[in-house]
Formats: structure tokens, C-alpha cells, sequence
């Protein structure tokens, strides 16, 4: 694999962790019975909190590979 698979994997890492965080995050603002703007919110929120460095490391690390300094 190279260095544009390593980019694409991270990205979809990524993806399916904001797909994740915004389901979850949606789902429990409606349980609290926010409205959509406040659901809408919530999920933004939740995208915001998700920690990228550990993603990176974590896809970077099942290929085997170290994070490249920068």
C-alpha cells in the first residue's frame, strides 16, 4: 500500500466515525426531545469532539505504519 491508500483509509476512518458520532448524537437529542435545530446542534457538537489523532493513529497503526512528523 502507499502513501494515497494510507490517506484514504484515514479519510474513511473519519467518515465512518462522523456518520457514527452524528447518529448516536441525533438519536439521543431526540430522546431528550430536543427540536431538529437542536438535534441539527447536538451533532455538529458531536463531530467537533471527535478526536482525529487517535483515528489517525489508530488506521496508521493497523497498517503498520507511524504517523509522519509534521
Amino acid at each position: 500500500m502507499n502513501s494515497n491508500d494510507a490517506a484514504l483509509q484515514v479519510a474513511e476512518a473519519v467518515r465512518d466515525a462522523c456518520r457514527e458520532a452524528v447518529v448516536e448524537a441525533w438519536e439521543d437529542a431526540g430522546v431528550q426531545g430536543l427540536c431538529v435545530e437542536g438535534r441539527c446542534e447536538v451533532a455538529v457538537g458531536a463531530i467537533e469532539r471527535i478526536a482525529l489523532k487517535s483515528i489517525v493513529e489508530r488506521v496508521l497503526a493497523e497498517r503498520g505504519a507511524a504517523p509522519e512528523a509534521g
